[in-house]
């Protein structure tokens, strides 16, 4: 075994073992919420993956920024085979992966979704940064902007790293097929070109394994889990309550949930699915009419409690003097939990929100 190659095996072992430390604490928490079958018509939840997750079709209701997300995550797709092609060559630069990786077809399409994904980095960047929606009120702004970058240089990284086996003669596709890499490739001269190869490579494969062990981490985990969230969506008819078994013993009977235990597993996951994006707070009629309620700060403050493991309350009972308002910088900024439901009233809006939610058990 090469240095190399001795290299890139400590990477993998050791973000793999950080990955599946937190992904197994992750599903364990998972696994304390209370049964609910999800298991059933799976026709129609493979529907929803080709529909909802692979077609984006909720997010592309809202034209400009569902396909500056859809363009990032088809990208994401279409570049994923290129994981691999980057740790062969980071062993090994004069090899690749068997068929796929001398393909033209599949170096055009590299270099058309390397470029839509950049450019969606840059729309969201310009939405966030520029636009600035309301809806983006609360959430975890700092965070989402470091993943964009962080997306950027993984795409640059690759062009990078493309152009510069082009320079070299490395490539083993027609050049003429990845029209990016090559224009980019004919402003590479020198000896120093080696050398941008290897670091190109090395910092492509460590940027993807540094995100793979980020993301559980993070609170943007919905990277991860949101279609795995979807394939256990209800597939009755949405708003039909939850039925209270009153068969079993009187100590299990649910009639709501005090702590995040008394979740069922379904709706613990639905915490750690939010994107923060707003748009259920946009369509909310309470928040719409000024009540003290966001119901993206409910599902959010609900998430941190329940990654925190923690075993208090999800409403608590005690309220403080300072409106929300007050508390938060204006309305409807409300702020950490229990913050987001201080007053008498947000806490009874947040308490009938989660209430709710349970009973409709979505």
């Amino acid at each position: 075994m090469n240095a190399s190659a001795a290299a890139l095996a400590l990477a993998l072992l050791v973000a793999f073992g950080l990955f599946g430390r937190q992904a197994w604490r992750l599903y364990r928490r998972v696994r304390e919420g209370k049964p609910t079958s999800r298991f059933d018509d799976l026709p129609s939840r493979a529907r929803a993956e080709a529909v909802v997750v692979v077609g984006q079709s909720k997010l592309l209701q809202r034209l400009g920024p569902g396909l500056m997300h859809a363009v990032i995550f088809w990208g994401f797709i279409v570049l994923f085979p290129t994981i691999v092609i980057a740790m062969i060559g980071a062993v090994d630069p004069h090899a690749t992966l068997p068929w796929l990786g001398a393909q033209g077809w599949y170096a055009l399409l590299v270099d058309v979704f390397a470029v839509g994904v950049l450019a969606g980095v840059v729309a969201a960047y310009a939405i966030r940064l520029g636009q600035r929606p309301k809806r983006f009120a609360g959430s975890h702004l700092a965070e989402a902007n470091l993943i964009l970058a962080w997306i950027g240089g993984i795409v640059i990284s690759l062009l990078l790293w493309h152009s510069s086996q082009i320079a070299l003669g490395l490539n083993d596709y027609p050049r003429e097929w990845a029209p990016v890499s090559n224009l980019i490739s004919g402003a590479l001269h020198g000896d120093w070109v080696a050398v941008l190869e290897r670091a190109a490579v090395w910092v492509h494969v460590l940027l993807i394994l540094g995100f793979l062990v980020y993301l559980p981490y993070s609170k943007h985990l919905h990277i991860l889990v949101a279609a795995i969230n979807v394939f256990f969506t209800r597939t009755r008819r949405r708003g039909r309550l939850e039925p209270i078994d009153f068969e079993q013993p009187e100590a299990d009977v649910r009639f709501g949930a005090a702590t995040p235990r008394d979740l069922t597993w379904k709706q613990l996951l639905d915490t750690m699915s939010c994107t923060e994006c707003g748009r259920c707070q946009d369509v909310c009629p309470a928040y719409n009419t000024g009540k003290e309620l966001s119901p993206k700060l409910l599902i959010m403050a609900l998430r941190d409690q329940v990654r925190a493991e923690s075993t208090a309350a999800l409403v608590r009972r005690r309220p403080r003097v300072q409106s929300v308002g007050q508390a938060a910088g204006g309305p409807h900024r409300l702020g950490g939990w229990p913050r987001r439901a201080r007053t008498a009233a947000g806490r009874a809006a947040a308490r009938c929100a989660v209430l709710g939610w349970l009973r409709a058990g979505v």
